[in-house]
């Protein structure tokens, strides 16, 4: 399976709200490998990231978790 850090890369380019959460990921190297989103949801609480956020995490953890069921 694809990990969640890969699987968001594809909308780096987008001027979106996941392209903007795509883009802060690429780029925070301490962003968790690990595969679960109640962590990844806990380390942006802890970078103090704005509630839009936390919610385009959870939108982009939905898709992801929808994409990768159906492939």
């Amino acid at each position: 399976m694809i990990s969640f850090r890969i699987w968001i890369r594809q909308y780096e380019k987008e001027e979106t709200p996941i392209g903007d959460l795509a883009r802060d990921i690429s780029i925070d190297n301490q962003f968790p490998k690990k595969n679960d989103f109640q962590i990844h949801y806990d380390y942006l609480e802890s970078k103090n990231a704005c509630n839009n956020a936390l919610i385009t995490l959870e939108f982009a953890w939905n898709l992801y978790q929808s994409r990768i069921i159906v492939s």
